[in-house]
């Protein structure tokens, strides 16, 4: 089983998110940079969340790269798309019943 966030860089990876989590949750008295921060934040670990399944079901030890942003559908709005689409499929049919 992986265990890479506790090596090499994956220490350091934990920090840095515990950090930018402690920023943002500063952020959120300032709503409008809470936003900014917070729709970065969603994009960027969107971005990050198909190779860190893929280096995990490949059963790799080491933590993966960061996210190259070279494409914008395949590296932004297909992530995106994939999240929002389910979500919109599950609230919509809830938020249209009166009951």
């Amino acid at each position: 089983m992986p265990n890479y966030p506790f090596k090499e860089n994956g220490i350091w990876l934990l920090i840095a998110g515990s950090f930018l989590f402690w920023i943002a949750h500063l952020a959120i008295y300032f709503w409008p940079l809470a936003l900014l921060i917070g729709s970065f934040a969603t994009i960027y670990i969107l971005a990050f969340f198909p190779s860190i399944i893929s280096s995990t079901t490949n059963s790799e030890d080491e933590i993966p790269n960061w996210p190259d942003v070279t494409d914008l559908w395949s590296d932004i709005l297909r992530p995106m798309s994939m999240l929002l689409i389910p979500v919109v499929l599950c609230v919509l049919p809830a938020s249209l019943y009166d009951g």
